[in-house]
This record gives C-alpha cells, structure tokens and sequence, in this order.
C-alpha cells in the first residue's frame, strides 16, 4: 500500500482530534512505514512514535496499524485526489 505523489491526507474531520505529529505518523503508516523509519524521517524516538501509533488507533476506533490504516480510508481521511 504504498503512496504516490497524487496521495493526500484530508484530516479535517479528525483536526481537533489528531495533533500535528499523529497526522504525519498517520500518513506515514499509509506509506507503509516501520516504526523505526518514521522515527528516523521525524527526528523522534521510536517509543514517542508507538505511542502516536497508539493515539491514532484509539482515536480511529482500529485496533492494529493496519486496521488503523484502512480505518482512515474508510473514513475519508486518507485518499487519493
């Protein structure tokens, strides 16, 4: 599942939900990334980036990464133009 330049993220549903930082790491798991990864392209520890994970899924009602994934799909806060 990985993102192409035409991807775009719409939170506006969830921006009084989700802060900046769960936004990137959201988009960044639609891309497929790894915990570590997303740490290292955000300049945060990779416990900070679990948590975000955490927060996002609880927020999106998902209960794994990718579930959370397909969540925001689903919900229109991911998707293609």
């Amino acid at each position: 599942m990985g993102a192409t330049a035409k991807q775009k993220v719409d939170l506006s549903k969830y921006s009084r939900e989700l802060t900046e930082f769960e936004e990137q790491t959201l988009f960044e798991l639609f891309q497929g990334k790894k915990n570590l990864v997303i740490a290292h392209d955000t300049g945060h520890a990779v416990s900070t980036v679990k948590h975000a994970v955490y927060e996002i899924c609880n927020k999106l009602g998902a209960s794994n990464r990718i579930e959370c994934v397909q969540m925001a799909i689903a919900q229109g806060v991911l998707h293609s133009r």
